[in-house]
C-alpha cells in the first residue's frame, strides 16, 4: 500500500476549500513566498480578513526574528518537505498579542498552482503554563545560552567549566584553540579526553583567584606551559557544583622572557668584559714590547727560543681576545641601510668557497624570493653570517650539505643556516649563546655570542632550532 511521505493534513483527505471552512483551529493556505491564498473562517476572524488581500502571515507577525524564521521554513518546507513547528506572537485585528502555536506543512497533495505549504495553528494565548509556555521558554533558554556561548568564544583566554565528577560543563573557543581541542563535543566527557594534565587547574587552593602554571601534555604528544586561575561554580543557592577555569598559553611569554634576561646577561657581559679588557690591554702591551726586546738582547739556546715562541704566540692570541671582547662591549651606532639579504648571503657563501671545496660540502638554497629587502647595518649582518656559515663549515662532516634559506612574512624577514652535523645536545642548546662557551679547540667561544647581540641590537632575534640531523640556526630580523 503506498502512503504519502509527509504527515496527513486536512487537505490530504478533502479539498483545500472544504479543509479550511471546517477548519477548527486557524489554517491557511500559504504561497511559495509567504502570501495567503485561502484562509480558514476562523483565521479571517482574527484578522479581519474577508479575502487574502495580498496580505501573509509575515504582516502580522509582531518580532522581525520570527518574521525571519517563518521565511527560513517556509523554504526549508519546501525544499525538503518536513513539516515545521513554532511559536508566533501575532497581533489580531484589535491590536492584542496572541501567541500561536503552528505547524507548517509541505503543499498539499494534488494542489496546483502557486501554492507553497498549508498553515495550521491554534492560539494558545489564555494557556498559562501551557505546553507553549514551556516551548517558550525554552525558546528564550536557548537564546540566552547561545549569547553566553558567544561571549564565551570572544573572549582572549582559555575558559574551561568542569562539574565536580570531572566532566566538562563547557569549553570557549580560545580553549579549544590552545589546547588544539578542534570541533569535538566534549560535553559529558571526561575532561583527560582533551588533553593530559589539566586536572590541577581544577583544584581551588586559597586564597582565590591566586595565579597558578601548570605543564599540560596534548594529543599530539607536545607540552605547552598554562598559566590560570580558578574558582568554584555555585549555583543560585549557593550549591559548589563545578569550577570554573581561566587560563592562557604562556609558550610565547616565556620566549619573551628568555629573550630579555638573554639581553640583559649580555649587556652585563659586556660591560665586565670591556673593562676587564681595558685593564688588560696596557700591562700585555708591555709584557710583549718586554719579551721583544729581551729576544734581542739575549743569546737564546734553540729551546729557550722555542720557549719565547710559545710566549709570543700566546701573548698575540690573548690580543685578539682583548680586541674581540672590546668589540663585544662597544654600543657602536647602527648603520642601517636598505639591502638584499639573499645576495649577502650569497656573497658570504662565496668567500668560504675555499673551505667548502676543501671539505667537499655541497650548498643549497632554499626559499628564495626574487629580492628579500632588509634595512640593517649590512657591516654587521656580514659578521653575524660569516659566524653561522663558518660554524656550519666547521661541523658538517666531508660531503655534506649546507643549507641557507631566506624569506619574508608581514614585517619581519626570516634567514637560517643549516648543517648536518653532530647537532647540539639538549643541555647545550641554552650554552651556545653563552660568552666564552665553544665545544671547538682553539675557539674563543664569543661567535654566537656576538652574533646574538647584533639581531639584538637590530630589533631581531638569533635562535637554536633543533633538527634530526646537524643544527639550525634562525636569524630574523624587521625589515626597517
Amino acid at each position: 500500500m503506498k502512503t504519502s511521505k509527509h504527515p496527513p493534513s486536512p487537505a490530504n483527505f478533502v479539498s483545500v476549500e472544504t479543509a479550511l471552512q471546517l477548519a477548527a483551529d486557524l489554517a491557511a493556505l500559504v504561497s511559495k513566498d509567504g502570501g495567503f491564498i485561502a484562509l480558514s473562517p476562523g483565521f479571517k476572524s482574527l484578522l479581519a480578513l474577508d479575502a487574502p488581500q495580498g496580505k501573509g502571515l509575515v504582516d502580522f507577525l509582531e518580532r522581525k526574528d520570527e518574521r525571519e524564521n517563518f521565511v527560513r521554513d517556509l523554504e526549508s518546507v519546501h525544499r525538503e518537505g518536513k513539516v515545521r513547528q513554532r511559536l508566533y506572537r501575532l497581533k489580531d485585528k484589535d491590536g492584542r498579542t496572541r501567541l500561536i502555536a503552528s505547524r507548517l506543512y509541505p503543499k498539499p497533495e494534488g494542489v496546483d498552482g502557486p501554492a507553497g505549504a498549508f498553515f495550521s495553528c491554534f492560539d494558545t494565548t489564555a494557556l498559562e503554563g501551557s505546553e507553549a509556555d514551556f516551548r517558550l521558554k525554552r525558546e528564550e533558554s536557548a537564546r540566552i545560552k547561545a549569547l553566553l556561548q558567544d561571549v564565551m568564544d570572544g573572549m582572549l583566554t582559555g575558559l574551561l567549566v568542569l562539574a565536580l565528577d570531572g566532566e566538562v560543563i563547557t569549553i570557549n573557543r580560545m580553549a579549544r584553540e590552545i589546547l588544539r581541542a578542534g570541533d569535538a563535543d566534549y560535553s559529558g566527557a571526561d575532561v583527560s579526553r582533551i588533553c593530559l594534565g589539566l586536572t590541577p587547574m581544577f583544584e581551588v587552593l586559597e586564597p582565590l583567584g591566586r595565579s597558578r602554571e601548570i605543564s599540560v601534555t596534548l594529543a599530539s604528544g607536545d607540552e605547552i606551559p598554562l598559566g590560570f586561575n580558578n574558582n568554584y561554580l555555585r549555583d543560585s543557592r549557593g550549591k559548589t557544583i563545578g569550577v570554573v577555569a581561566v587560563f592562557k598559553d604562556l609558550t610565547e611569554i616565556k620566549r619573551m622572557r628568555r629573550e630579555l634576561e638573554a639581553k640583559e646577561k649580555l649587556a652585563a657581559i659586556g660591560q665586565l668584559a670591556g673593562g676587564i679588557a681595558h685593564e688588560i690591554k696596557n700591562p700585555l702591551f708591555a709584557v710583549s714590547s718586554g719579551l721583544q726586546l729581551l729576544e734581542l738582547d739575549l743569546d737564546l739556546n734553540e729551546d729557550q727560543r722555542e720557549t719565547f715562541d710559545i710566549m709570543t704566540r700566546e701573548i698575540m692570541r690573548m690580543d685578539r681576545l682583548i680586541r674581540e671582547l672590546l668589540s663585544f662591549s662597544a654600543q657602536k651606532s647602527l648603520n642601517k641601510k636598505p639591502f638584499d639579504l639573499c645576495r649577502l648571503i650569497d656573497e658570504v657563501v662565496y668567500l668560504n668557497q675555499g673551505l667548502i671545496k676543501e671539505k667537499g660540502i655541497k650548498t643549497k638554497r632554499t626559499g628564495r624570493e626574487n629580492e628579500v629587502t632588509v634595512a640593517a647595518d649590512k657591516d654587521k649582518m656580514s659578521q653575524v653570517l660569516l659566524n653561522l656559515i663558518q660554524n656550519a663549515i666547521e661541523a658538517s662532516p666531508e660531503g655534506g650539505t649546507i643549507t641557507a634559506s631566506c624569506s619574508s612574512a608581514d614585517d619581519r624577514v626570516v634567514c637560517s643556516i643549516a648543517d648536518e652535523g653532530p647537532g647540539i645536545s639538549e643541555e647545550d642548546a641554552e650554552k651556545v649563546f653563552d660568552l666564552f662557551y665553544t665545544t671547538k679547540k682553539g675557539n674563543s667561544g664569543m661567535g654566537l655570542a656576538l652574533s646574538r647581540r647584533i639581531a639584538h641590537e637590530h630589533g631581531g632575534t638569533l635562535v637554536f632550532k633543533p633538527r634530526e640531523k646537524g643544527a639550525e640556526m634562525v636569524l630574523t630580523l624587521p625589515k626597517s
